[in-house]
C-alpha cells in the first residue's frame, strides 16, 4: 500500500498532495504458444540461402503474428577467405506485463494547493492508467523488423577484419497515452502506437599469436530514437505542460579491446570496454501556469 506524496515549494509551503485509491494486489497472466519452419538452399558451394517462418500466438491478442525470414551467405573468392552475410527477419516481441498491470494497478489522486498551502484551488481529480474499452482485441501485436549486413575478411594466416551493420525498427510498441494532457487528473490509455528505432555499426579485429595467444579489439557506433521519450511518470507528474517530448535520440559509441593468453588449464583473458553516450531531446518545453 502507498503512502501520500507531499510536493512543497522552497518555501516548505504544500503545493500537491497525491494520495492513491484502490487495491495495490493484482494478477497478471499471459498464455504465448508458438512454431516455425526452415530450410536452407545452396546453389552452389560458395551460396547459403536460409528461409523460415515462425508464427507466434498471444492469449491476451487473440492473434497470431507471422514473421517471415531470410539469410544468407556469400564466399565471393575461390580461396574462401571472405565471406558477406545478410539477412532480415520479423520478431514478435513479448508483452511486458509489469507495463500492463499499471492498468490494475491503484489511481492516483491528486490535489493542488493555494500560494499559503492551505487551501485546495484544484481537485482532488483521480488519474489513472487504462486499457482500451475492448481490450487487447482493438491493439496489434508489437513486432521487430531487423537487417543485419556483415562482411568477413582473413588477412594472412592469423588474422580476421569484420565489419557489420544492424538495422531494427519497432512497430506498435507499447504506450500510455494521455487523453488530457496538462490536467491532473488525467486517464492515460494503453495504445500500440510507439516506434522505435536503432542503427549500428560495429568494427572488429582478432588476431591469434604462434603461441595461440589471441588479441582482439572492436568498436561499435550505433543511435537509437523514439517517437515517445515522455514516460507515464514524468506527464502525470509535471502537470503543467504542454508539447511533451515527442522524439529523442541516443548516440553510443563503444570500444573493446582484450587480450587471450594461454595457460594450462584454461585461458587468462584481460578485457575492457569503454562506452560513451549521448541523449538528445528535441522539441521540449514545460509551461508553467501563473
Amino acid at each position: 500500500m502507498r503512502g501520500e506524496i507531499q510536493a512543497l515549494r522552497s518555501d516548505q509551503t504544500l503545493d500537491r498532495l497525491t494520495t492513491f485509491t484502490g487495491s495495490p494486489s493484482f494478477r497478471v497472466a499471459n498464455t504465448l504458444a508458438g512454431g516455425f519452419v526452415q530450410d536452407a538452399w545452396s546453389p552452389s558451394a560458395h551460396v547459403v540461402a536460409q528461409m523460415g517462418v515462425r508464427v507466434d500466438w498471444d492469449r491476451l491478442f487473440q492473434a497470431a503474428l507471422v514473421q517471415p525470414r531470410l539469410a544468407m551467405n556469400f564466399l565471393p573468392f575461390s580461396d574462401n577467405r571472405g565471406k558477406l552475410s545478410l539477412g532480415w527477419g520479423r520478431y514478435d516481441i513479448p508483452l511486458n506485463l509489469s507495463v500492463i498491470g499499471q492498468a490494475y494497478d491503484q489511481r492516483e489522486v491528486d490535489t493542488l494547493y493555494d500560494p499559503a498551502g492551505t487551501a485546495p484551488i484544484q481537485g482532488p481529480a483521480t488519474g489513472q492508467f487504462a486499457l482500451p474499452p475492448g481490450g487487447f482485441t482493438q491493439l496489434q501485436q508489437p513486432y521487430f523488423d531487423i537487417v543485419s549486413a556483415g562482411y568477413q575478411q582473413k588477412v594472412g594466416k592469423n588474422t580476421l577484419m569484420s565489419v557489420e551493420f544492424l538495422a531494427r525498427d519497432q512497430h506498435h510498441g507499447l504506450v500510455y497515452e494521455t487523453l488530457s494532457p496538462g490536467q491532473i487528473g488525467s486517464e492515460l490509455l494503453l495504445q500500440t502506437s510507439r516506434r522505435d528505432k536503432y542503427r549500428g555499426v560495429t568494427v572488429s579485429a582478432r588476431h591469434t599469436f604462434a603461441n595461440t595467444a589471441v588479441l582482439f579489439g572492436s568498436y561499435t557506433r550505433s543511435r537509437s530514437s523514439s517517437d515517445r521519450c515522455s514516460t507515464p511518470c514524468w506527464e502525470r507528474c509535471i502537470s503543467r505542460r504542454s508539447n511533451p517530448a515527442r522524439y529523442c535520440g541516443m548516440r553510443r559509441t563503444a570500444f573493446c579491446r582484450g587480450a587471450a593468453f594461454p595457460r594450462r588449464f584454461g585461458e587468462f583473458c584481460l578485457p575492457t570496454c569503454s562506452i560513451t553516450a549521448r541523449g538528445i531531446p528535441i522539441a521540449r518545453s514545460i509551461s508553467s501556469s501563473s
